[in-house]
């Protein structure tokens, strides 16, 4: 009884220490100078970045105004490729609603850029 106690302690702490590894600001900057900005905003966002709180509060206004009145198709054609597109996905899951999940579910099947790589970081958010 002590040993799986002491086996399942030992692998939350492990867990733990690796979740809270930073990497290293060079690899952070070699990422930015070779990558997309769409893959150096990810990497700042697992490094414990956040996103902005007023672009996320404004994008939320904007997508639920557009789905109250039915406004699906202008919500779709508003989730562009680059560097907002986070925020508004962000959104529509905190808007929560069946027109919300479509509209992230359709997102699945589009691609949003011939960058393998990037598209990838899109279908993640997703």
């Amino acid at each position: 009884m002590v040993v799986p106690v002491l086996l399942l302690t030992i692998g939350a702490a492990a867990v733990l220490i690796g979740t809270r590894r930073r990497w290293p600001r060079q690899v952070l900057v070699d990422a930015a100078s070779q990558g997309s900005p769409v893959a150096f905003q990810h990497l700042q966002l697992f490094q414990g970045g956040g996103i902005n709180q007023v672009a996320l509060d404004s994008a939320r206004s904007e997508l639920e105004e557009k789905l109250s009145h039915g406004e699906t198709e202008a919500v779709e054609t508003s989730l562009r490729p680059g560097l907002d597109f986070i925020v508004k996905v962000r959104a529509l899951t905190e808007i929560g609603t069946t027109e919300a999940g479509v509209v992230l579910e359709r997102q699945l099947k589009r691609l949003h850029t011939d960058d393998p790589i990037e598209q990838s970081w899109y279908w993640y958010d997703l």
